[in-house]
């Protein structure tokens, strides 16, 4: 209800559109006006009212735990009669989701035939309660119910200066958090907590000319942050691990993280937590104005991506071959592979873009539009805000990577023409067809890759072994000095 309009444009050639030839949304929010106006609705579900999962009905499980409620509402008015009005949206919801999980945990036998220093390891998964299955796993099922919640809120205030300037400011609040047990390939024992908090604000100026045209403002400030993390319990039947148990002397379940994983079983991790926090600062600006039958459009866009990675100092991760029978097997006792690492805490990429283009619309006959123009789009390699510089191939023989220069130099001519066509080949009622064509050279920007960069040296330190001796022996599991040699 908070919404105004939303329009979803494919195949689009304009030049106004960049980045990406893909579809381009836009979306417009609700404005309130003189009258006041309202809604309120509610929406639940319950599981008395729905069909049992196949996969629970099939393993002798009753409905699951489902509640669904989701009340919320608008309301408009005006502030200054024919001059300021605000609209306002709230919604709460809070679900409670039934979850059938079938997978596969190291069976009664493997657990006692395996060397003693790995049985704890293997009794960090739960016990099985199925059938028996291949490499020493069984089936283990359960129905679980698995929480979340958001609170998401926005207030629009609208403002007439003058006849033909107009003010908007709108801001929106969206918490949202949730519990999931065994998300992914982790163990059903592992709970994993994920809370999120995005937060926008964008005020827009609009302003007519006294020869018909018209400048278009939005200035956009958005930030956003997201924390994981997960614990192990004892459901099922395991028995947790312990810090003291993965960890080495120094290091705690709040300072390192420690993942195994087996194929064929999935795996479980133990201590620290993932977040991130982004900024963006968004500016675009258009001018439009119309002369006989084409529409000139000129227009900028500003944008800086402002995230910082947390990592964690410490990290140990474990990846066996299977479960028995073969090497790298989890009871052999000898891991497939290794990583030990040290982190430095948080890294500060910054990511700007600038784009200009002028286009022309062109109505050439009743039947007939042309769009074209240019695009100009400069995308700089992403830096940093603070901290160390990621590393850049150098020029230099004696030297292979540099920190005193960008990841890759600035393109200053990406020049994008574009051209477009929409031709009404047949206007009869019932029968309508337009012919749509166009051509065109788009930038994209490039960042896909150039974001690994933040992820090694001089940021971190991994050392790596081999079929390595499990569990580790203490000079194995030392952290790896930082920065990286």
């Amino acid at each position: 209800d908070a919404m105004q309009e939303m329009r979803v444009q494919t195949s689009s050639f304009a030049p106004e559109f960049g980045r990406s030839p893909g579809a381009q949304v836009s979306m417009t929010s609700r404005g309130g006006s003189n009258d006041l106006h309202g809604s309120l609705y509610y929406y639940f579900r319950n599981e008395r009212l729905q069909a049992n999962d196949w996969f629970a009905n099939s393993r002798g499980y009753g409905r699951g735990e489902l509640r669904q409620n989701r009340p919320g509402g608008t309301l408009g008015a005006p502030i200054v009669k024919n001059k300021t009005f605000f609209f306002v949206s709230y919604e709460r919801l809070r679900l409670i989701t039934p979850t059938s999980i079938i997978t596969s945990v190291p069976d009664l036998q493997t657990r006692q035939s395996a060397a003693p220093s790995v049985r704890k390891y293997l009794n960090a998964f739960p016990i099985p309660n199925g059938a028996e299955q291949t490499d020493g796993a069984a089936e283990f099922h359960a129905v679980v119910a698995n929480p979340s919640s958001s609170d998401p809120v926005s207030l629009r205030v609208d403002h007439i200066i003058s006849a033909k300037m107009k003010l908007f400011a709108r801001y929106s609040l969206t918490p949202a958090s949730s519990l999931s047990r065994g998300a992914g390939f982790s163990s059903p024992n592992v709970l994993t907590q994920q809370d999120s908090h995005t937060d926008a604000g964008t005020v827009g100026l609009t302003v007519a000319g006294s020869s018909g045209s018209i400048n278009d403002t939005r200035i956009n400030y958005s930030h956003s942050s997201s924390l994981s993390f997960s614990t192990m319990d004892g459901f099922g039947g395991a028995t947790p691990l312990t810090a003291s148990s993965v960890f080495p002397s120094g290091v705690t379940s709040g300072t390192g993280q420690f993942s195994l994983s087996a194929l064929g079983v999935g795996g479980y991790s133990f201590g620290g937590q993932n977040r991130s926090e982004q900024a963006q600062i968004n500016v675009v600006h258009s001018f439009t104005k119309i002369l006989g039958s084409h529409t000139i459009k000129l227009g900028a866009d500003y944008r800086r991506i402002m995230p910082t990675n947390f990592r964690m100092p410490y990290t140990l991760n474990v990846t066996f071959n299977g479960l028995s029978g073969s090497t790298g097997a989890l009871a052999s006792g000898v891991a497939t592979n290794v990583q030990i690492a040290s982190n430095v805490p948080a890294v500060y990429p910054v990511y700007t873009n600038f784009s200009t283009y002028a286009q022309d619309t062109w109505r050439a006959t009743d039947r007939t539009t042309l769009t074209y123009g240019l695009r100009w789009d400069i995308n700089p390699a992403p830096g940093v805000r603070q901290g160390e510089r990621p590393f850049a191939l150098a020029d230099s023989t004696i030297a292979g990577v540099t920190q005193n220069d960008p990841l890759y130099a600035t393109r200053w001519h990406d020049v994008a023409p574009r051209f477009g066509l929409a031709y009404q080949m047949d206007t009869t009622e019932g029968r309508e067809m337009v012919l749509r064509m166009g051509i065109g050279l788009f930038y994209d920007v490039g960042y896909g890759i150039s974001a690994g960069a933040f992820g090694g040296a001089p940021y971190s330190n991994v050392r790596t072994i081999s079929l390595a001796v499990f569990p580790l022996a203490t000079a194995d599991t030392n952290a790896p000095r930082l920065p990286p040699t």
